[in-house]
């Protein structure tokens, strides 16, 4: 075993047999093994092959004094169960904070890093530097170890709270810059690592197999569904079931309650991954409860249209497919290269329309409204339905409820209407909702009676 002296600050370096991790006592701790992103699968089997053929050409790290390992975890690792040897070189640092900062520098200029990995890794660099800072503001100095107190001038950005704060801003930029990619892109990692990505997806990133971009969309779209979910379980808990026009269960098994040939129009929002089958049961469940010329109008997904067409086929006539634009912005549908500016609403009759008099634009834009569920549609839209396809007296029904847009809409109207809801929750939500529009026509009446 051989040992150089250390000279004008340069670092000692001591070979080692693959009993060094033992003879040299090196220390591995925790906080530091796991500090870096760990290499991908890929990585790691070229490191192995390398070290097979050429053997360890780069020395472990370790802090002088201390004998911790900061650089070279996994050569280690595959040295040890290859029985191939190693130098060690040993490093002084100050603290802690130095070495990780040191470990962080050292592994960029090394290793060949996806965008995500370059970014994992700045953002382990803001919450070092953070934590210095918070340790200076502790002891009253600043950065450039004056002290502090009174005395300084504070600049009014400095110590905010929030992403927004300006210095927050200033340093996100320049992490994403040193990372190489743009704000935006640091921004939408910051957020995926926030929403507790899985280990599967994460490796994936690592290597580049998934783009931040569709792993960005699809956690903020399931951050969306559980924030709309907890607000319908808290309006849930507060509303009331009360009405007995929302009828609680499947359409397929309280359906028959409805009377046959009793409905003007059928209008209803059925989930866009329903199969063949289900739509069959709507086609039939509408052709039962519609009179003759009445009306099925139905939102269906775009890639639901060939099933949606076949299977109401059997029991309506087709009439006309409507597009509904989106009220807010466009949705990118990337896996088909298209940018979806609206959806489909398919129009089926009984026999035949009753009134052709009544014309209906085919291009229609009612706004977006998701306040009482996710899947919600704007009340416009089925208004305008309601008025032109539903005489007053008339009835309309909904055996895919929601959270009572449509019984919401015929209840301004003056429109009789019934409503079936599977959850019992969203059931809760629809009578409150049309709780508050009934009680607020009775407030009407009586302001208008005393006037």
């Amino acid at each position: 075993m051989s040992r150089s002296k250390r000279h004008n600050g340069r670092p000692r370096t001591t070979a080692h047999s693959s009993q060094a991790a033992h003879n040299h006592r090196i220390t591995i701790a925790p906080r530091l093994a796991g500090l870096l992103p760990p290499l991908t699968p890929e990585e790691r089997h070229e490191l192995e092959t390398s070290l097979l053929a050429e053997g360890c050409r780069d020395p472990l790290v370790v802090w002088a004094g201390r004998n911790v390992l900061v650089d070279g975890h996994n050569r280690l690792e595959l040295c040890s169960r290859h029985d191939i040897a190693y130098q060690v070189v040993e490093r002084d640092f100050s603290d802690e904070a130095e070495v990780k900062l040191w470990m962080l520098d050292n592994q960029r200029a090394r290793r060949n890093l996806s965008p995500y990995q370059r970014i994992e890794i700045e953002m382990v660099r803001e919450s070092i530097l953070s934590e210095q800072a918070r340790a200076r503001q502790r002891t009253g100095k600043s950065a450039d170890g004056r002290a502090g107190g009174r005395g300084r001038r504070r600049d009014p950005d400095d110590g905010a709270s929030g992403a927004g704060s300006r210095k927050q801003r200033e340093a996100m930029a320049q992490a994403a810059d040193r990372a190489g990619v743009s704000a935006e892109t640091y921004r939408k990692v910051r957020q995926i690592k926030a929403s507790g990505v899985d280990p599967a997806t994460e490796e994936k990133l690592r290597g580049g197999e998934l783009s931040i971009h569709s792993i960005f969309i699809k956690t903020r779209d399931r951050a969306r569904q559980q924030e709309n979910e907890e607000k319908r379980k808290r309006a849930a808990r507060g509303g009331k079931a009360s009405d007995r026009r929302v009828m609680v269960g499947d359409f397929r098994k309280v359906g028959h309650k409805i009377p046959d040939v009793s409905a003007n129009l059928v209008f209803t929002d059925p989930p866009y991954d329903w199969d063949a089958a289900r739509l069959d049961d709507l086609g039939a469940f509408a052709a039962s409860k519609l009179a003759e010329g009445g009306s099925l109008i139905m939102y269906v997904g775009n890639l639901q249209l060939p099933a949606a067409l076949d299977a109401l086929s059997r029991h309506l006539r087709y009439w006309w497919t409507i597009a509904c634009l989106f009220g807010g912005s466009t949705m990118m549908m990337r896996e088909y290269g298209v940018r979806q500016g609206w959806r489909p609403m398919l129009w089926f009759v009984k026999g035949s329309r009753c009134d052709r008099s009544v014309v209906m634009a085919d291009v229609i834009s009612g706004g977006e409204e998701k306040s009482s569920h996710e899947w919600q549609q704007a009340e416009s839209e089925a208004a305008m339905w309601i008025e032109h396809l539903v005489p007053p007296g008339g009835l309309v029904v909904d055996p895919l409820l929601g959270s009572g847009t449509t019984a919401v809409a015929a209840q301004r109207l003056g429109r009789e209407w019934v409503g079936i809801e599977i959850d019992r929750a969203t059931a809760a939500i629809a009578g409150r909702r049309v709780g508050e529009v009934a009680g607020r026509k009775s407030t009407g009446r009586a302001r208008a009676k005393k006037k």
